[in-house]
């Protein structure tokens, strides 16, 4: 926040049984400013809804966290 910098973290997830996510860490944009490791903190407030097409207990998903700067 001090240097204004935003960007964007992708997790590598698992849907759980009660539709939280399980996820780690993958590659951020830029490198160096923690955004990775933000969103792997916030992610653990994250459920799917259950008419979320697609996506079900046990799928592996990619999750994409951006960080902006006003």
């Amino acid at each position: 926040l001090n240097e204004a910098v935003g960007g964007i973290a992708y997790l590598n997830c698992t849907v759980k049984e009660t539709r939280a996510l399980d996820c780690i860490e993958g590659s951020e944009t830029p490198a160096g400013y923690g955004f990775s490791s933000a969103a792997l903190r916030v992610s653990r407030l994250f459920v799917v809804r259950e008419d979320y097409p697609g996506v079900a207990p046990g799928m592996a998903v990619r999750l994409p966290v951006r960080f902006e700067v006003d």
